[in-house]
């Protein structure tokens, strides 16, 4: 004689306990490798830059000369300026950006310049002392003044935007912040 015993409810309550533990391991086990990947996703981003190939990267470190002229008179080195683009009123640039937001194409002459309280664009420059020069403006001697940006003596196009990158002949780039006479020719 076979005794048929019925599945009580007991059994089936120990029954559908088990499947859903199986089920919270495997979400929580799934959650902790989703958010490992997205750690190091980010990391990768923030350390490395969007775009390693344009200006410095977070980590990098160099220098770079600089002046600023204002129809033909030199302006003081600015001086000492916090950031990762900064100065140690010493005629030089420091570029070693420590976060994303001063490496690669941020890392530009417009932001060198606000840190140390100055602003520039395309076609102006305020000095820290609130001295502003605007391209058209005259200089004392009666001549119209331009804007320009010289790197290692070529004009640049973007002067606000440049972004400061580090010499491909390992030399220390001279950059010069102009507000001079237009030839006229």
């Amino acid at each position: 004689m076979v005794i048929l015993r019925r599945e009580g409810r007991e059994d089936r309550r120990r029954g559908e306990r088990r499947a859903p533990k199986l089920s919270r391991r495997g979400l929580i086990i799934g959650s902790i490798v989703v958010v490992a990947i997205g750690a190091v996703s980010a990391m990768l981003i923030l350390f490395t830059g969007s775009d390693a190939k344009i200006g410095p990267n977070v980590g990098d470190h160099f220098h770079a000369k600089y002046a600023v002229r204002v129809c033909g008179e030199k302006i003081i080195d600015f001086p000492y300026s916090s950031g990762g683009i900064h100065t140690h009123g010493d005629g030089l640039i420091h570029i070693h950006p420590t976060h994303v937001r001063e490496a690669g194409s941020n890392a530009t002459i417009a932001r060198f310049m606000a840190g140390t309280g100055s602003q520039i664009t395309e076609n102006f420059l305020i000095l820290p002392t609130g001295e502003r020069y605007e391209t058209g403006q005259p200089c004392p001697d009666g001549k119209i003044g331009q804007l320009l940006l010289m790197v290692d003596g070529v004009s640049q196009d973007n002067i606000a935007g440049y972004v400061l990158s580090e010499s491909d002949t390992e030399q220390i780039h001279d950059i010069e912040i102009l507000f001079q006479q237009v030839d006229e020719e």
